[in-house]
């Protein structure tokens, strides 16, 4: 009875609720119901899309932003620092999340920024622990290619020795190559340089492995586990316990409930899994957070929580269009726009060929010194600007030690990446302002090599000159997010 309504979710108390059927949450859900006397309830926002063409075949990925039947639209306000452009922020809004909705690219980040975490007080949160988790939950598929092959690409050593090892592990979400890399390790713990990345991509189906496939459907018959699907949660149920603010349950409504607020009930834990956006909105709704935020819109402080809704961390990206010689031999998705081709591609799908068998694949992950001789300076100005704030009491103790890291690794960490995309994609209505419906804008495309720099603040005026020459600190709070 996996799949339940609305009045089975209200008449029982579960031993588990997890807010979000997402990446983290289906995780979580497959793993606990393999106890099998525990009880567990997901309450997602959205639908179960696991056949949904639109989502598993890989030349589909941009079809999926702007569209609320798949992601939630989110959009940032207008950023003063990148001519007060306003930047979509794509999240999923299904079951699997943005599992469900990404660019189904695998790969790993550097052991730097995991070690980091656990630098600032998170016991046990390294890269040693992520990685031996990340492993358990994937089975890697190497690529299968011929001497002939190999000498064709130029296949660096360190790649034909990682590809011998052959088929590695067990795990559920299915890891594999596009049908076509030169990064020491790239899935080790050290990106820095070009990669050959791998794809969340069944190499038996050739479509998307994501959290829905992957963990939800394999235990979705499990008696222990429910599912209510178009939810809406509105806060969490607490009350004090010994001076300790104990969840109790979830209130929310439903796309059956006739507007009428729903309760579902946990007697251990609620588990908040509903991403970087919603997680703290809802933490924020139900009383817990910065005391000066919940009462400026009236909301009675529960927990005062400082950390709730700042310091929110994302891609920044620009973009760079280039255009193929018509000679050149890779196709790109751009003809699927041309009459009869896509038809001819779906029925080329079949075969294990054509654009939908093919991915976005190619990246380099670099430090910054790597882009711009003024490395040096752009760094250093960064840290005067971060000592001034410091000084001026601007940031709170955990916020200041995570940028001494930042600033760290800034000099010999990757932490910017560029991607090589093979087409050029517009965004769909749902994102268009009132000044770029009428065509598309450089604001509004991403193009065959998107640059993506991304670190927390450090944020890039929009100019044309090199992307690192004028890097600027800037405020972030959830509170800017629509």
């Amino acid at each position: 009875m996996p799949r339940i309504e609305i009045k089975d979710a209200i008449s029982r108390t579960y031993d588990y609720v997890i807010i979000g059927g997402g990446t983290a949450g289906l995780v979580l859900a497959a793993r606990l119901t393999e106890t099998a006397d525990l009880s567990v309830l997901v309450l997602e926002a959205g639908e179960e899309n696991l056949n949904d063409p639109v989502l598993m075949k890989l030349g589909q990925f941009a079809m999926i932003f702007g569209q609320k039947q798949y992601e939630w639209c989110a959009k940032t306000v207008p950023q003063p620092h990148a001519a007060n452009t306003v930047i979509p922020w794509p999240r999923g809004r299904l079951l699997g999340g943005s599992s469900a909705v990404n660019f189904t690219v695998w790969n790993k980040p550097a052991r730097e920024d995991f070690d980091a975490w656990e630098k600032l007080g998170n016991e046990g949160w390294n890269w040693d622990r992520f990685n031996k988790y990340i492993e358990r939950a994937i089975t890697y598929t190497p690529p299968d290619l011929s001497a002939a092959e190999h000498a064709r690409r130029g296949t660096p050593e360190v790649l034909k020795a990682l590809w011998a090892k052959g088929k590695e592990g067990n795990g559920p979400v299915k890891v594999s190559h596009p049908p076509v890399p030169v990064a020491p390790a790239p899935l080790n713990g050290n990106p820095n340089g070009i990669v050959l990345g791998a794809m969340a991509v069944d190499p038996e189906t050739r479509e998307r492995s994501f959290a829905g496939n992957a963990y939800w459907k394999p235990s979705s018959e499990r008696p222990n586990l429910h599912l209510l699907t178009g939810v809406i949660a509105h806060r969490l149920v607490t009350k004090e316990v010994d001076g300790e603010l104990l969840a109790t349950g979830v209130e929310f409504s439903h796309k059956d409930s006739s507007g009428n607020v729903c309760i579902a009930k946990a007697s251990r834990e609620v588990i908040l899994s509903a991403g970087d956006i919603m997680t703290p909105q809802i933490l924020e709704l139900s009383g817990i957070g910065r005391p000066d935020v919940l009462q400026s819109v009236g909301i009675p402080v529960k927990l005062a929580l400082d950390g709730v809704g700042e310091n929110v961390q994302d891609h920044v990206n620009s973009t760079i269009v280039v255009e193929l010689n018509e000679n050149a031999p890779d196709l790109t998705f751009d003809v699927l726009r041309h009459p009869g081709e896509a038809e001819k591609h779906l029925a080329l799908f079949a075969q294990g060929e054509g654009l939908h068998n093919m991915g976005i694949h190619t990246y380099i992950y670099a430090p910054i010194s790597t882009f711009s001789d003024r490395a040096p300076e752009i760094i250093a100005n960064t840290q005067k600007e971060i000592e001034r704030g410091i000084a001026a009491g601007k940031y709170n103790p955990g916020v200041i030690d995570q940028y001494r890291i930042v600033l760290e690794n800034m000099k010999n960490v990757p932490n910017c990446e560029i991607i090589a995309y093979p087409t050029l994609i517009t965004m769909a209505p749902a994102y268009l302002t009132d000044d770029t419906r009428e065509g598309p804008t450089p604001d509004s495309l991403l193009s065959r090599a998107a640059l993506r720099a991304y670190r927390s603040h450090f944020v890039n005026k929009y100019a044309n000159a090199n992307l690192f020459d004028s890097v600027e600190l800037t405020d972030t709070r959830m509170d800017q997010y629509e």
